[in-house]
């Protein structure tokens, strides 16, 4: 492979002020005999100077693709909890949450109200995020993870290692993931309507998860709800004003008994 010299751009460097990585997959394009050549290196993310040069090699596009699969925007991981919500609560899991989210629910409580613009972000190699793992289930929320193209990777790697994987989504984006992943669609288009709910994703959904600030999320829904009632739904009073909105909960259930209450069991317990 001919060596050649990277110089970090203007851009590049913005990156590398944003994230608080282990690592940063700096990309350059170069041309030899009138070929265009990809070149991809990583490298430690933490440099001293924006005019730091570093020494790559020209890979072929196939092994860039190849890299740029195996890393992926991380907001933070955490391990040996329980999923407090929906149809697994109480179930030993670990949480991998990626960066990124455009929907701003105004509510959200891993703080993309704003979109994310001041939350830690690092990238990781799936090797680095599996060697991580200690339950038998791995959740992977956000942000909201389908807009990562490298989601449905991730997802067979750590299936590979004979874990189950549950993926928490608003359902607005889509990839094609491996039909053994858990899917929780917990809808946000009557916030964002900028961000409608993909058709799909009310058949693909394994239960939806409905916040519940007004009481009116229930009357948005309601048709779509009762057109496909194999799907588990589960009313979750929204935590910021839970002393009203428990007992609106409570209220909605007797008037759909059919449906379950998700109380966010783990900020009750004062787990992660």
């Amino acid at each position: 492979m001919r060596l050649i010299i990277l110089n970090i751009l203007t851009q590049t460097w913005m990156l590398l002020n944003f994230t608080d990585s282990c690592y940063l997959l700096l990309r350059a394009t170069s041309w030899r005999n009138g070929i265009r050549n990809k070149s991809c290196l990583l490298v430690p993310s933490k440099l001293s100077s924006p005019n730091y040069s570093i020494i790559a090699y020209s890979l072929f596009p196939k092994t860039l693709k190849m890299t740029e699969n195996l890393i992926i925007p991380i907001h933070e991981t955490f391990q040996k909890t329980i999923q407090g919500e929906g149809y697994w609560a109480g179930a030993p899991v670990d949480f991998i949450r990626l960066a990124g989210c455009p929907v701003g629910c105004h509510y959200c409580d891993t703080g993309y109200a704003n979109g994310g613009i001041s939350l830690p972000r690092q990238l990781k190699t799936f090797d680095e995020l599996i060697n991580e793992l200690f339950s038998s289930r791995v959740v992977i929320s956000g942000g909201e993870p389908f807009i990562h193209k490298q989601l449905p990777a991730l997802v067979n790697r750590i299936e590979a290692t004979g874990r189950q994987v549950s993926i928490e989504t608003s359902g607005c984006y889509w990839q094609n993931i491996s039909p053994k992943t858990w899917v929780t669609l917990s809808p946000k288009q009557h916030i964002s309507p900028k961000y409608p709910i993909l058709e799909l994703m009310w058949t693909r959904a394994s239960e939806v998860k409905l916040v519940i600030e007004t009481g009116q999320e229930l009357e948005f829904y309601s048709k779509i709800l009762l057109g496909n009632n194999r799907i588990p739904v589960f009313l979750q009073p929204e935590w910021y004003s839970r002393h009203f909105t428990l007992p609106l909960v409570l209220e909605l259930l007797q008037e759909n008994p059919n449906y379950r209450l998700s109380v966010q069991l783990h900020k009750y317990l004062g787990l992660k």
